[in-house]
């Protein structure tokens, strides 16, 4: 619905839009590069491209974008699709910005987190790197609880993020 709302949206400013389903594109690579087949032909010419999707789909946007870039002006840079899914990258990008951030850890296993539990200051969130809305975020009161949660998480074989809670008003 959103994406319906923009390509009207768009419209106040272009003489024409297409709104074209990502699930339409589909993109290929071989020693000539990337190539991009729109219903199994070939990708009008376009001035801008405004590409969005779910984010489900990160790694075909940013794949259809680093073609398209080369071709148009595109407001969104390609990684911006992998990054704004991945929530250790997005805070790599804040830090070199200059964006002050909570103390974060990547831990590669469960028993590297538990070490990083027993040096850190207690209320902490831990969370996947991929992820939207919340889902996968979990907030730890002390060791025991943050230790427990571990435990119940080793099964998955994930990198976990640590990352100081910081109270905020809402």
């Amino acid at each position: 619905k959103s994406s319906q709302w923009i390509a009207e949206a768009l419209k106040r400013y272009f003489e024409s839009v297409d709104d074209i389903d990502l699930k339409d594109i589909e993109v290929r690579t071989s020693t000539h590069g990337l190539i991009l087949k729109y219903k199994g032909g070939k990708l009008p010419e376009y001035d801008c491209i405004y590409a969005k999707g779910s984010f489900r789909y990160p790694l075909l946007l940013r794949s259809i974008a680093s073609v398209l870039c080369k071709r148009c002006y595109m407001p969104l840079r390609p990684d911006a699709y992998t990054v704004g899914t991945d929530k250790w990258l997005t805070y790599l990008v804040l830090q070199s910005n200059g964006i002050p951030m909570p103390a974060t850890y990547l831990s590669p296993t469960v028993e590297v987190a538990k070490k990083i539990l027993k040096e850190v200051t207690y209320p902490v969130i831990m969370k996947f790197p991929s992820g939207t809305q919340g889902k996968g975020v979990m907030y730890a009161g002390d060791y025991a609880a943050a230790s427990s949660m571990l435990d119940a998480l080793s099964s998955l074989n994930q990198v976990v993020i640590i990352q100081e809670y910081i109270e905020t008003d809402g």
